[in-house]
C-alpha cells in the first residue's frame, strides 16, 4: 500500500496489526502487508496519525516481478 499522510509522527505504521515492513516512498510511505491484513485497519491508523493525502495498492513494476521469479 502506498499511504500519504500530512502532519503523522514518524513510525506511527510500525504497530499496525498486518504491516509487515515499512519504506520511505518519498513523500510517503510503502507499506507491506500480511496476506490476512485489513487494508481498513491500516487506514483507520492512517486517519489517526493525521489527514491521508493518499490511500492505495501499489502494483510491482515488470522488472520487480521478474527479480522475484528468478531469484
Amino acid at each position: 500500500m502506498r499511504v500519504e499522510v500530512d502532519g503523522a509522527k514518524e513510525g506511527w505504521a510500525g504497530g499496525v496489526p498486518g504491516v509487515e515492513d515499512v519504506t520511505d516512498g518519498g513523500g510517503g510511505l510503502i507499506l507491506a502487508l500480511s496476506e490476512d491484513a485489513d487494508d481498513q485497519v491500516v487506514l483507520d491508523a492512517a486517519r489517526r496519525a493525521g489527514r491521508v493525502r493518499r490511500f492505495g495498492a501499489v502494483r510491482p513494476s515488470l522488472a520487480e516481478i521478474f527479480r522475484e521469479a528468478v531469484a
